[in-house]
Formats: C-alpha cells, structure tokens, sequence
C-alpha cells in the first residue's frame, strides 16, 4: 500500500496558524488558539464525545475548549 502524505511544511502560513494553535492549545492558552476562527465558525463534536454537540462562533468554541481541558 503506497502511503500518499506529504509533510506539512511549517514556513505556509496556513500551516503555521494551524500549528500555533494546537501550540497554544496544548499550553492552555485557549484564547491564543481560538484567534484566527472565522468569526462565524461552526464548530462541531461528535455528540458521543463529552459535552459534544455544535458550537458557533470563536467565544463558544473558546467555552468548549476550555471544558476539554479541565
């Protein structure tokens, strides 16, 4: 089986807002990982997952990160 992926190469500048936040995120900085959501943003878990369920907007999904980590 050939395996297609490729290297996220991190100088793209859409990878790097990716990878800061997942940085900030991991460090608990969730205002930091929520910067560059669209202000319309409709973010969703899976309703299995705790507190899963759809949010909108970056103060929402903000709450919602916030509640993962505790």
């Amino acid at each position: 089986m050939q395996d297609d992926r490729q290297e996220a190469d991190p100088s793209d500048p859409d990878v790097a807002i990716v990878l800061d936040a997942y940085e900030a995120f991991a460090r608990g900085d969730i205002d930091a990982s929520v910067t560059y959501l669209h202000p319309q943003v409709e973010w969703e878990e899976p309703v299995e997952f705790p507190n899963g369920g759809r949010r909108q907007g970056p103060d929402a999904v903000a709450a919602y990160l916030r509640g993962a980590r505790a």
